[in-house]
């Protein structure tokens, strides 16, 4: 038999096992079209939405604020924006996921990372790692995104960052 032949019925061979385990049944949809996600969906950061009004998503409400440490005023905070709470490295922030509270201390060496409006991102001028506005890791040399925080609307209006609930 020639090595011809060899690839010949390997192809054929191969063909009817992909037959027999079932691609092209009639329980498949074709392509691009099956119901089954494609991937872990929290694996893909939701795109950044134009800013809108400061209460166009809804705020959870804070239970009780005790305990809790204030931010600004509900009002003051759009979506894709971030306002200092504690200098030098404590922001909370919206985007259209939410609410977060985010420390921005790089967690690669601890330098501060600087706003970049442009890009909305985080960029540490120490070694460029880069984050999303919600601390998420964008590109190293950090391997760990940026720690955040739980954040809710008291009765006041006022946003209130809980420390002890990282999110």
């Amino acid at each position: 038999m020639s090595e011809q032949n060899s690839r010949r019925e390997f192809m054929i061979s191969s063909a009817g096992l992909i037959v027999a385990t079932g691609c092209g049944s009639e329980e498949t949809s074709g392509p691009g079209q099956s119901n089954e996600p494609i991937g872990d969906p929290d694996y893909y950061p939701n795109p950044m939405r134009s800013p809108q009004g400061p209460m166009d998503n809804p705020m959870p409400s804070c239970g009780s604020t005790a305990g809790l440490m204030a931010g600004p005023m509900a009002s003051a905070l759009s979506v894709n924006q971030t306002m200092l709470v504690q200098s030098p490295y404590l922001y909370i922030g919206r985007n259209s996921d939410g609410l977060f509270a985010v420390n921005i201390r790089c967690t690669h060496l601890g330098c501060t990372p600087g706003w970049v409006a442009d890009s909305q991102t985080w960029v540490c001028g120490c070694h460029g790692s880069t984050f999303g506005i919600d601390g998420t890791l964008i590109k190293g040399p950090a391997m760990t995104p940026l720690p955040r925080f739980y954040v809710c609307k008291g009765a006041d209006g006022r946003l209130y960052i809980d420390m002890n609930r990282r999110i």
